[in-house]
C-alpha cells in the first residue's frame, strides 16, 4: 500500500557483509544476540524511541531477541516465517544448498548462516520475556507453517496472533496485498496510523489466529481492532 509506506518511516537493516557486491569479511561473523544489541545502538544513532520491528527469518529471529533485551523500545513485531527453535540436521543441509542460490557474496553468506545454525532455543522463553504485541504470519504451504504455529502456542495468547495465508509458500511474495492489509491493520491495532483508510475486498482465503484453542477469525473481524495498546504518536511509525 503505497499510503502505508507514504506515511511511515522503515529503517531497513542489511546485516554485516549481506549486501551486493559487498567485499569478504575479515573477522569473526557476530551472533544473532550481538546483532540484536546493535539494533540499540542503530535506533540510538538515529535518535528513534521506539520501531515496530518487521522481519521474516533470520531476521524475525533477530528482532525477536531484541523485543526481549529492549521491551521499552519496541512497540510490536510483525513476523514472517520466524524460527526460535534451534537448528536440526536438515535446516543446516538445506542451508548448505541454498547458498549457491544467493546473489551475495558467499563467504559472507556462510558466515551468517553458521551464525544462524548456532543459534539458541527462544521458545522457552516467549510467554515470560516477549511481551509486546506480535503478529506471526505463515503460508499455509510453507515448510514453517508447524514450526509457527508451534511458536504460536509457546507464546502469550493475549499478545500473539497467528495470520495463515491460504494456498501459499512465501506470503511477501505470492500475497504482498494481504501482508500489506494485514500489517497496516496490526499498526492501527496498536494506535498507529489510524488515519490511514483500508480498502474493503472479499479476503475469504485468509484466517488469524489469536486465542489458545487456535480458532480461526475471518480477515473481516480481523478489521475491528483487537486492542489498542498505545495512544500516542499515532503517525510515527518505523
Amino acid at each position: 500500500m503505497q499510503e502505508l509506506c507514504s506515511r511511515s518511516v522503515w529503517i531497513h537493516v542489511e546485516l554485516p557483509g549481506q549486501g551486493v557486491n559487498t567485499s569478504e569479511l575479515s573477522s569473526e561473523y557476530p551472533s544473532l544476540q550481538a546483532l540484536s544489541d546493535s539494533l540499540a545502538d542503530i535506533l540510538n544513532q538515529l535518535h528513534t524511541t521506539y520501531v515496530i520491528g518487521f522481519g521474516e527469518g533470520a531476521g524475525a529471529n533477530i528482532l525477536i531477541r531484541f523485543a526481549m533485551s529492549y521491551p521499552d523500545q519496541v512497540l510490536g513485531l510483525f513476523l514472517i516465517h520466524p524460527i526460535v527453535t534451534s537448528a536440526g540436521f536438515q535446516e543446516r543441509y538445506k542451508g548448505k544448498f541454498q547458498l549457491n542460490r544467493a546473489p551475495v557474496n558467499r563467504k559472507n553468506l556462510q558466515m551468517l548462516v553458521e551464525a544462524f545454525h548456532e543459534r539458541n532455543n527462544l521458545q522457552p522463553m516467549l510467554k515470560e520475556k516477549l511481551r509486546c504485541d506480535t503478529m506471526l504470519v505463515v503460508g499455509d504451504n510453507s515448510p514453517f507453517h508447524d514450526s509457527v504455529q508451534e511458536m504460536h502456542s509457546h507464546s502469550n495468547v493475549l499478545k500473539c496472533s497467528i495470520l495463515a495465508v491460504d494456498n501459499v509458500n512465501e506470503p511477501l511474495s505470492e500475497a504482498p496485498e494481504k501482508v500489506a492489509r494485514a500489517l497496516l491493520l496490526f499498526c492501527q491495532g496498536l494506535g498507529i496510523l489510524s488515519s490511514v483508510s483500508t480498502v474493503e475486498r472479499s479476503r475469504s482465503s485468509s484466517s488469524v489466529s489469536s486465542n489458545g484453542i487456535g480458532r480461526r477469525l475471518s480477515m473481516q473481524e480481523l478489521d475491528r481492532p483487537r486492542k489498542i495498546s498505545i495512544r500516542q504518536h499515532q503517525d510515527e511509525v518505523v
